[in-house]
């Protein structure tokens, strides 16, 4: 990592000490200078030598904006790059070729990025965000790991913002069944938060990446996470929100999407009076696209990447080949194993088995004795893990 104080880190540094991370006013000042007749490295370089220059100074900048960049000097940034250096923290700016071409053309890109771990996993073609409330039900935690469980098989990146409930569970439902994840920080690489999530951080570190606007020692605040939403929704192709009330904010990283031109996918509510889905119900209203099973994502990215998806021929339905040993699909049913299913997973599977029919889940209940609110919610978990699909008349019955 260069140090020089010519060297281009060096100068997206200064710009971000001077304003600020995610600051819109670096972009402000770089586009003063962004002329026809300019490449981007003379307005980077024009931007520096202003917020060097008192007079220039004197003329572009506000006051409060005069007194951090006279404050900000060279040993300041020589200081960063070492600690970064003894803390083992990359950075990556906007104009370095391998920053995430996804990210580079969102309003108000990041100048810099921190990052620890394999920022290469961002390059893969295939990018979902999956996002969701910190304290979920059950039942979403269920949707979350057999949803991502089953994306892993097609090489999918899942970008998620490493909080409590949603966002751990699909970052290490990711890791655990060979996905790469990145988690998306709201505050800097080295301070320990949320604490309930740091003992999974180097199982994730061995997986993917976690990255970060904001300097080093920088402690999370109301503002820094919805900031940070940007990039999570910035790096991705679309956002999957699990679940979400009406004030979650999974939303906020939903309406960002779409202001970034992104797909945005939600789980329909497990229970409509729930006003824990309610945030779910809005955006299905508003247009979202329903995840009812595996498909519906892989489908909506078929005609660009189906060469991700092997051996599945335009028409067919698209399901996992290999979501993992214990879901494999076979067409001996009786060899399938349900070992890791819940009591009421397996109950239902095992009905399905035996009967070797379609059922309602009406029928399913009765028979199960479970009730049809458990009934419906078990089903659309099957299916999402690949177990059982949809059938004629609303019934239900086991793949293979």
């Amino acid at each position: 990592m260069d140090m020089d104080n010519n060297s281009e880190f060096f100068k997206w540094l200064w710009l971000v000490s001077c304003f600020g991370p995610g600051n819109k006013r670096i972009w402000d000042i770089i586009n003063i200078y962004d002329m026809p007749e300019k490449n981007s490295e003379n307005s980077l370089d024009c931007a520096y030598n202003m917020l060097r220059s008192k007079e220039a100074r004197k003329k572009l900048l506000k006051e409060k904006e005069i007194q951090k960049a006279e404050a900000v000097n060279e040993e300041q940034i020589s200081v960063l790059f070492r600690y970064c250096a003894e803390h083992e923290i990359s950075l990556i700016c906007f104009s370095d070729p391998d920053y995430p071409e996804r990210l580079r053309n969102i309003y108000n890109p990041p100048a810099v990025l921190f990052y620890r771990g394999d920022i290469s996993c961002l390059g893969r073609e295939l990018v979902l965000a999956v996002v969701g409330t910190r304290k979920p039900s059950d039942y979403s935690i269920k949707v979350a790991n057999a949803l991502v469980r089953g994306l892993c098989a097609y090489e999918l990146t899942l970008v998620s913002g490493f909080a409590e409930g949603i966002d751990i569970a699909s970052h290490i439902s990711a890791v655990r069944n060979g996905g790469k994840t990145a988690a998306i920080l709201g505050c800097g690489l080295d301070y320990d938060y949320p604490l309930k999530n740091i003992k999974y951080r180097e199982e994730i570190l061995r997986n993917g990446v976690f990255i970060s606007e904001y300097l080093p020692k920088t402690r999370p605040s109301k503002m820094t996470f919805p900031y940070r939403n940007r990039i999570l929704s910035g790096l991705s192709q679309g956002a999957a929100v699990i679940e979400a009330s009406k004030k979650s904010g999974s939303l906020v990283t939903a309406n960002l999407a779409l202001g970034q031109g992104r797909d945005v996918f939600a789980v329909p509510p497990h229970n409509l009076f729930d006003l824990r889905y309610q945030g779910n119900a809005e955006l299905l209203r508003d247009g979202a696209l329903p995840i009812y099973g595996l498909q519906d994502i892989l489908y909506e990215y078929y005609e660009n990447y189906s060469h991700k998806l092997t051996n599945v021929k335009q028409g067919e339905k698209i399901e996992p080949k290999s979501v993992s040993a214990d879901y494999a699909k076979t067409e001996n049913k009786a060899a399938i194993d349900f070992s890791e299913l819940t009591d009421d997973e397996r109950a239902i599977a095992a009905l399905l088995q035996k009967h070797n029919k379609p059922l309602l889940p009406d029928e399913i209940s009765a028979l199960c004795g479970i009730d049809i609110s458990e009934v419906l919610g078990n089903l659309t978990a099957l299916e999402i893990e690949g177990i059982v699909k949809p059938s004629e008349g609303g019934r239900f019955m086991l793949q293979g």
